[in-house]
Formats: structure tokens, C-alpha cells, sequence
């Protein structure tokens, strides 16, 4: 079944607000998880696409039963991804190498004290699209937009929507992270001013790179 989810639209179940579709989960290239954010008050929780009912660019409905929600795991994760400018294969999500995990003190027994642990409620293989989630044509590099959200077809991205209105076909993703997704090209090239000073670096000094 298809379905759009806009960021910022509010969600429903049983002729109530939830809160706000806040994030897109996108694990091994199916996006089949979202968050829904109550507010200042309330609890950010992972929901799964099964229990999508119907969608279009106002809202989004849940098929939910009285206590349902409740049950569904808050949203926590702590492990960021890694640079950006590391060099990144051709894949929908990122893997254990290209990641790196923040650890927290553990303060769920007087024994912890002094620990870390980490935190995550989704899996370590997903990408957390958001709001703030860049996407760059490779072909005008200079350029960028805001992720609007996402279509998808039996959780398979269909179309990323972007804060212009257009869409761009998700087969065209050349890289995706939380922080930008690249289409239209090969990722080889200086992509934004924020990356040239690190292309300038390695053409500079090439056997310093090899030793890299």
C-alpha cells in the first residue's frame, strides 16, 4: 500500500491526535518504521508501517487500539553516524563501520556507577531521516534542499519530497545518511563548500592520503 509522510504532520488514531510525524527510519533500504512526537509533554515513540492505515499530505492515521500506543518503544538513540567525507560505498544504509557509537553513564544500579552503555531503539543499521536532512543533486552541487519527506510503496521509498515541492525518484540515491542524501551522481566530487577544503587536502598531499 502506498503512503506519504510529511514531517510535521500530525498523526491519528481512533479520532485523536497522536502528535507529529517527526522521523523516517529507512533499514536496509525499506522505510518501515517512523517516530510520532506528542509535544513538550509526552513520550517520542517508534511506530511500525503495519499499523499504517491511510495517509495524504495533511495527516497521517494509525490503526490503533485504545492502549496500543503506549506500547510501542520511545525513541531513543544515541550513535551518531560517522564524517561524511569518509569514503562511502553505494548502499541505502550505512554499516557497523561507517558508524560510531556515543556512549552514556549507566545509572540503572548503584554497581553501574562509573559504566557506559549504549542506548538505541532502533537497529544500528538504520538511517533517521528528519527535517534537517539535506539533499544534494550531485549535477548542481552547489545546491541543496530540505527533505520534506518521503512516498512509499509496501514500505519501498517511492519518492523523496522536497521543501520546494519537488519530488526526486528515490531510484536516483546515490548515498543517504541522516545528514544529507546525494542524487543524481557518483559521490565523487566535492559536494558542498563544507567538503572542497577536505578534497583540497587530499589532492595536495596524495601520499599522505594512501597512508590514510
Amino acid at each position: 500500500m502506498r503512503f506519504t509522510l510529511i514531517f510535521g504532520a500530525p498523526v491519528h488514531a481512533n479520532e485523536s491526535q497522536l502528535g507529529k510525524l517527526s522521523r523516517i527510519i529507512v533499514n536496509n533500504g525499506i522505510a518501515n518504521q517512523i517516530t510520532v512526537d506528542p509535544g513538550f509533554l509526552g513520550t517520542e515513540r517508534v511506530v511500525p508501517i503495519n499499523v499504517f492505515r491511510q495517509s495524504d499530505d495533511e495527516a497521517l492515521t494509525l490503526e490503533l487500539g485504545a492502549d496500543d500506543w503506549k506500547a510501542f518503544p520511545s525513541y531513543t538513540m544515541d550513535q551518531g553516524l560517522g564524517n561524511p567525507n569518509e569514503s562511502t560505498p553505494d548502499l541505502s544504509v550505512l554499516t557497523p563501520e561507517f558508524t560510531r557509537t556515543q556512549q552514556v553513564p549507566d545509572t540503572s544500579h548503584p554497581l553501574s556507577a562509573g559504566l557506559t552503555t549504549e542506548r538505541r531503539t532502533v537497529d544500528e543499521l538504520s538511517v533517521v531521516l528528519t527535517s534537517s536532512t539535506a539533499v544534494v543533486d550531485d549535477t548542481a552541487p552547489d545546491t541543496q534542499h530540505k527533505l520534506r519527506g518521503m512516498t512509499i510503496d509496501t514500505g519501498r521509498p517511492q519518492e523523496l519530497l522536497l521543501e520546494d515541492g519537488r519530488m526526486v525518484a528515490y531510484s536516483a540515491v546515490t548515498m543517504l545518511d541522516e545528514n544529507r542524501i546525494h542524487v543524481g551522481g557518483l559521490h565523487q566530487q566535492p559536494l558542498l563548500a563544507s567538503d572542497r577544503g577536505y578534497e583540497q587536502t587530499r589532492a595536495n598531499d596524495p601520499v599522505g592520503d594512501q597512508r590514510r
